[in-house]
């Protein structure tokens, strides 16, 4: 089988020089490793592709893995459909062998290069498209909102009444949904019932609260008119995961992918528990407050260094390096929403004096990071409003920035 393989990519050598004599005529590109089967992926990935690539040339032609836009299993049904709509996709068996005879070529011949799409496709905000101007591709037919303000009523969402989307992040979506060990992800895990103060702070403001989650492991039961445990409950869907996100009055997440859908749309979000802290949504309007992170060798817990230095995406690496992964605890969490609520309201206009601390943390942010991590390149112009919590950056005195 392996020589089957190995002869396929020989025999795909000469296709793929064929494309790249035909380039200054017709150019076609893929990606080296676009494979996402992640919600997240998809909707910022292709909605930067989409905004970028607008007033593409009909000489350029970009392909894409089949399977990712007509499989049986999608991470999303209706994101699915809509997608492979303004795509043109392959059968995935022949992008694999493109990306590997590619792959031998450049290794061979370091003066050939292959105009790709990779840096078109980004959760980051690289080229700072999330402006103004810019609206996502995804939209919802007359048929469908008339569907779902139905269900919305019968939820019981008053008309106008704000609502909030809270996502907390736990194991069970992914392992249900890769076939293969999923645990490295563990140190992003949270407790919802961590949340149950905040949310009922919420609520005593008016707001209603979607527990949002498609495959969760625990329910959480909170009575109240205006919360619903969206996840477990009857009315949760594909379509409306993607309109409540949309069109919510901010998001809460704990760093999860879902939370891109409301980036797309622009919404404020709160990322509490986020790790690690070189993923930092530094490139839109957010609050952000990291886990906290203890040296158990030292006894002592990390300053803003230690957290650049130590950015791990993989539990083992946290526990090889002796460092116990702390969750915020529920009073801390109520102290983040109280905190975004404010901001909000003032606008994003904050005080001199955490405007000083915030650029403070930034310029010594970007220091560390070109030192521990150079190739990481997304926060090089922070959004003006992308904040890190006063109870990190302030208040609680664990944190030497």
């Amino acid at each position: 089988m392996k020589i089957v393989k190995f002869v396929s990519i020989i025999l795909f050598i000469p296709i793929i020089l064929i494309i790249k004599i035909i380039n200054p005529v017709l150019k076609i590109r893929w990606s080296t490793s676009y494979f996402p089967d992640r919600i997240g992926h998809l909707v910022a990935e292709l909605e930067h592709y989409l905004y970028l690539t607008k007033n593409k040339s009909i000489f350029c032609i970009d392909i894409f893995p089949k399977h990712i836009f007509y499989n049986s299993n999608p991470c999303n049904t209706f994101l699915q459909k809509h997608y492979r709509k303004k795509l043109i996709t392959i059968d995935t068996k022949i992008i694999i062998l493109l990306q590997r005879s590619q792959k031998i070529v450049e290794n061979y011949f370091k003066f050939i290069k292959f105009e790709t799409i990779d840096k078109l496709l980004s959760t980051k905000d690289n080229f700072k498209i999330i402006n103004k101007n810019f609206k996502p591709s995804i939209l919802f037919s007359k048929g469908e909102k008339i569907k779902i303000k139905k269900q919305l009523k019968e939820i019981g969402l008053k008309k106008n009444q704000k609502f909030i989307c809270l996502i907390a992040r736990d194991s069970r979506y992914l392992k249900n949904r890769m076939n293969f060990d999923t645990s490295y992800h563990d140190y992003r895990d949270c407790n919802i019932e961590n949340f149950t103060q905040g949310i009922k702070y919420l609520l005593n403001k008016d707001f209603f609260v979607f527990r949002m989650g498609k495959l969760q492991k625990k329910k959480l039961n909170l009575k109240n008119k205006n919360y619903l445990d969206y996840a477990f409950s009857k009315y949760r869907s594909d379509i409306l995961d993607v309109w409540l996100m949309a069109n919510c009055e901010f998001c809460i997440s704990t760093g999860t992918g879902f939370d891109q859908i409301s980036r797309v749309f622009k919404k404020p979000i709160l990322y509490v528990n986020q790790l690690p802290f070189t993923d930092w949504p530094s490139f839109s309007r957010s609050l952000t407050h990291p886990k906290f992170l203890f040296d158990l060798k030292k006894k002592k817990f990390f300053d803003l260094k230690n957290y650049v230095q130590h950015s791990y995406h993989r539990m083992s690496e946290y526990k090889k390096n002796k460092i116990k992964v702390i969750d915020l605890n529920k009073n801390e969490i109520l102290y983040c929403i109280k905190e975004f609520l404010q901001i909000m309201i003032s606008n994003w206009n904050i005080s001199s004096k955490r405007k000083k601390k915030q650029n403070k943390l930034n310029n010594n942010f970007k220091n560390f990071l070109l030192k521990y991590h150079p190739k990481i390149d997304f926060h090089q112009n922070i959004h003006k409003d992308a904040l890190i919590s006063n109870n990190f950056l302030e208040k609680n005195k664990r944190i030497n920035l």
